[in-house]
């Protein structure tokens, strides 16, 4: 069984862990996916999933679900999960101190040139004081990731009121919703 991936940056270098072996990552999401339909999906949150009212709808938060929709109807989405089944991790530093920053979900997207390309996607109702540090290491992360074997990486920062205004205004896809929220 696939053991929780960890992939944070250190300072400036990129460590992966996935249990005792070092693998590529996009063949690490392809074995999870693989052994875990249930936790990655073309529908990350279906009918039949358990979802708990946390879930669905933060407190003063983003309605995941609402994202998730989006992302089952989204055609250039190839696949993506909710990260907290998978346990992406990302290190950031608070007064010095490292803490762990778990993005929301984890989307592979097809460009117009056919490329796939993995994204990390945090999605916010409520700005807290550490988003600003959170968001700088996962954009980070992604620079340093795409200069790897890994593939192209890229971070999608997801308010949720530029998030509803982009689907008010009939944004369909990634690669739109990428470009109303920059």
């Amino acid at each position: 069984m696939l053991g929780l991936l960890h992939l944070h940056l250190v300072r400036d270098d990129i460590v992966a862990v996935a249990g005792a072996a070092h693998r590529d990552l996009v063949a690490d999401l392809q074995i999870a996916e693989a052994k875990h339909p249930i936790a990655m999906t073309d529908h990350c949150i279906g009918p039949d999933d358990e979802i708990g009212a946390a879930d669905v709808e933060r407190p003063r938060g983003f309605r995941v679900k609402q994202f998730a929709d989006f992302l089952d109807a989204a055609g250039d989405v190839v696949r993506y999960f909710k990260n907290e089944r998978f346990g992406l991790s990302v290190t950031y530093y608070e007064n010095n101190r490292p803490r762990q920053y778990y993005p929301d979900f984890i989307v592979a997207v097809r460009e117009a040139d056919g490329r796939e390309v993995m994204w990390l996607a945090e999605t916010k109702g409520e700005i807290r004081t550490n988003t600003a540090l959170k968001r700088q290491a996962a954009e980070s992360w992604c620079e340093k990731m795409s200069a790897t074997t890994y593939g192209s990486w890229r971070h999608l920062f997801v308010p949720q009121r530029k998030f509803e205004s982009a689907v008010a205004s009939a944004v369909k896809t990634f690669a739109k919703l990428a470009e109303a929220l920059v």
